[in-house]
């Protein structure tokens, strides 16, 4: 199919180095964010009764990719932290956090109710297991994150690595936990608003409308 295409547009540079053996003319352009549906700060009220701990959140899907034995290591060792879950609740194995007390599962919700429960997430985390799918991962959800100034923490996705003044990446399960706590212990300290501004500034550089801008381009 690449070798047939006049012209090849992908979302990685992973996928840009697999695709240039075939490609004829090929282009980047990675994933985007609606910043203008993700600044809206308002809570909706339903995360309430999990205020009073720190709230370590996640939406998208919760696939095989998703490293569910990390979240559990993590919550285990930090009772003092609230997990939530966003997502299609298949096809995850959830055995490793079916017994946690702090792990919430909220299931999938619209699209259009995901900022109400973005602006309860202290620290939002991206902790996919590293294989042939997510090293090609361009995550949209980091730049969701960050249309509300989100701290983030995730395990080192290659197209995550130049935005390490952006976000936190961790290695192994101990240093996962300790880059959420440094988050957290960030967020408290002097300089938080002006990481968050940092963080929606990049959000602003990066949106769909923008993408779209670019690929008109392409066949212009």
């Amino acid at each position: 199919m690449l070798k047939s295409a006049d012209s090849t547009v992908v979302s990685s540079l992973y996928l840009k180095n697999y695709a240039k053996k075939y490609a004829k003319e090929l282009s980047i352009i990675r994933n985007a964010t609606d910043y203008q549906h993700f600044e809206n700060e308002e809570r909706n009220g339903l995360l309430d009764p999990l205020l009073g701990k720190p709230i370590i959140g996640y939406f998208g899907a919760l696939n095989e990719w998703f490293d569910m034995e990390l979240v559990a290591v993590t919550a285990k060792a930090h009772h003092e932290w609230n997990f939530v879950l966003i997502g299609s609740l298949s096809p995850c194995n959830f055995t490793p956090v079916e017994h946690l007390k702090n792990v919430y599962f909220l299931g999938e919700k619209a699209y259009s109710a995901l900022p109400g429960y973005l602006s309860y997430f202290d620290v939002c985390i991206i902790p996919f297991k590293l294989n042939p799918l997510t090293l090609a991962t361009n995550p949209v959800k980091f730049y969701e994150y960050l249309s509300m100034g989100k701290a983030v923490v995730s395990t080192p996705l290659p197209e995550l690595i130049p935005y390490t003044d952006y976000c936190y990446l961790a290695n192994d399960e101990s240093e996962f936990a300790k880059k959420i706590q440094l988050a957290l212990t960030t967020n408290a300290s002097h300089t938080a608003t002006k990481l968050a501004n940092k963080r929606k500034k990049l959000a602003k550089r990066n949106t769909w409308k923008k993408r779209w801008l670019k690929l008109k381009g392409l066949f212009n």
